[in-house]
């Protein structure tokens, strides 16, 4: 009897002086908390819409987006990469929302349906050369610059002669669209391929691209967000419409778009 009254007071004793000694030194699973604190979303450089992410203006759809959460209080992380990467992040779970997603990425991401902007792509050439583009065969005139893994036309009319055109230099986005124009301002190539808003600004704001003109051919391509497939994704999403109701309520939607000079879509109107 003596010796099992010494056995079960030894065992106690392990276990007491094996115990933590308070109980808030438990570990605890930080991750979940930090995931349900943090929106990760991620783009490449695509100024005025998803600009750097270390200067103070980082772009309408930043700008959007934050604005959208800010009830909600998470703290958001948007970094920058090249597109490939940044569409890849998200389709992996490694990041939550990118940020202009496209069409082609409906299958792979959740896209934001309700809530797009109709981007105009342009040509942009030298006055010099004297090069007309009114159909998408003219495309062959010169040698066309474009970014690579971009969509261009959704209606897919100019599309296939962009990107499968021999004759074309595909750079990757990590570059961004300002080496494009310079490209052609060094006759690189002859023919750029590029948003309207970057074009409109790299010719106006440098004397360098003096003989330089836009043209336009009604190429428009509607952008999202683009969530991860996962329930949170689904649920971010809906919180996401939710913000931007109450900011086109409120008029911050359009002053947002003021900001960055950029026309208010009419179907936002």
């Amino acid at each position: 009897m003596n010796f099992l009254f010494h056995l079960a007071a030894m065992l106690l004793l392990i276990s007491v002086y094996n115990a933590p000694l308070y109980a808030e030194e438990t570990p605890k699973n930080n991750d979940n908390n930090h995931a349900e604190e943090t929106l990760s979303m991620v783009s490449d450089v695509w100024c005025p819409y998803a600009c750097d992410s270390n200067i103070e203006n980082k772009g309408l759809l930043v700008d959007i987006v934050t604005a959208s959460y800010k009830e909600l209080n998470l703290d958001i992380n948007y970094q920058t990469y090249s597109w490939v990467r940044a569409v890849d992040m998200v389709e992996s779970y490694e990041a939550e929302i990118l940020l202009a997603a496209e069409h082609m990425h409906r299958n792979q991401l959740i896209l934001s349906e309700d809530f797009y902007i109709n981007v105009e792509s342009v040509f942009v050439v030298r006055k010099s050369d004297n090069i007309t583009i009114e159909k998408p065969i003219d495309l062959f005139k010169g040698r066309l610059g474009r970014i690579a893994g971009y969509e261009y036309d959704f209606e897919n009319i100019w599309e296939p002669y962009i990107q499968n055109n021999e004759n074309s230099v595909a750079i990757t986005s990590s570059l961004g669209e300002d080496h494009l124009i310079k490209l052609l301002a060094h006759s690189r190539i002859d023919i750029a391929i590029m948003n309207y808003q970057v074009a409109k600004l790299n010719i106006k704001n440098n004397p360098a691209y003096k003989d330089l003109e836009m043209i336009r051919a009604n190429i428009l391509n509607p952008i999202f967000l683009g969530f991860n497939r996962s329930y949170r994704g689904e649920t971010l999403k809906e919180q996401f419409l939710t913000g931007v109701k109450m900011l086109k309520k409120t008029g911050m939607l359009e002053a947002l778009f003021d900001k960055y000079q950029i026309e208010f879509p009419k179907h936002m109107q």
